[in-house]
């Protein structure tokens, strides 16, 4: 029988050589992880990565300050390496807290990660391999995969990748479904200016009046000067109903059997968890 590929071994001399370099190595017990390609996705900053690079994050991980969930630690697996060799895990464990705050990584440094896949062990460059653990084809839209996940899809959309998905078969459908953050307010902003002068100008003309269509004896009429006050309202009730429909629509369950349901999720909010 062939014999499949262990995980590779790392001495603390090695890893804090590569360190040295600029690669960003970290490690928990014995397992080495190269973050090299997410320090400047981490939420904490860069920099605070780079400080613990060669050393062990193993009580970082668990806090405190912060106690990091089980979907960080998930995504943390993405970037493993390989395994300390027996006995240098007490020299990374020593080291923690001093680091190897590289300025510019070097070429040299590149990054190592693999995934274990059937006993073997994956590169991470290799973003389109299909693993056990990932329940779908990062090669496919995933749009049309999702809805097979039954109950397993709502604990699967609530575990982040560090990998670009797909949602659709059609070039000219996933562009769309692209936005850079600046066109929101390309596209908002002229609507809420006219929308904001249409209303100011009408309040303007003196006739408009609440509870009108009910009452002409109780009505309360609003003059242009309430204008201000009725746009910090509108704004307050807005991110309130927005929380509403994100909390109690966006992030119901959907059934674990309806395929169409568990695909209109993921179309309307799931992927974005991803």
């Amino acid at each position: 029988a062939m014999a499949t590929a262990g995980p590779r071994s790392f001495s603390a001399a090695e890893v804090r050589a590569r360190c040295a370099q600029g690669a960003c190595l970290v490690s928990c017990h014995r397992r080495l992880y190269d973050l090299s390609g997410f320090v400047r996705l981490h939420p904490g900053g860069e920099q605070l990565l780079r400080r613990r690079a060669g050393t062990d994050v193993s009580a970082a991980l668990d806090g405190p300050p912060h106690r990091h969930s089980e979907n960080a630690r998930r995504w943390l697996e993405q970037y493993y390496v390989g395994e300390i060799e027996p006995g240098d895990e007490q020299q990374l464990l020593l080291g923690h807290g001093k680091g190897f705050a590289a300025q510019k990584p070097a070429a040299a440094a590149a990054q190592l990660c693999a995934w274990h896949w059937d006993g073997l062990w994956v590169p991470q460059h290799c973003k389109h391999c299909l693993l056990p653990q990932d329940l779908v084809d990062w090669q496919k839209p995933l749009l049309w995969q999702v809805g097979y996940l039954g109950e397993k899809y709502d604990e699967w959309v609530h575990q982040p990748v560090d990998r670009p998905i797909r949602l659709f078969h059609s070039d000219f459908l996933e562009f769309l479904s692209k936005t850079a953050w600046y066109v929101v307010f390309m596209v908002w902003t002229p609507v809420v200016l006219y929308l904001s002068w249409v209303s100011y100008t009408s309040l303007a003309q003196g006739n408009t009046r609440l509870f009108s269509s009910f009452t002409t004896e109780y009505s309360i009429p609003v003059h242009k000067y309430y204008f201000p006050f009725i746009f910090l309202l509108g704004m307050i009730l807005w991110s309130l109903l927005e929380y509403l429909i994100h909390r109690f629509v966006f992030h119901m369950k959907p059934p674990a059997s309806n395929y169409y349901l568990i695909t209109l999720h993921f179309l309307l909010h799931g992927q974005h968890h991803k």
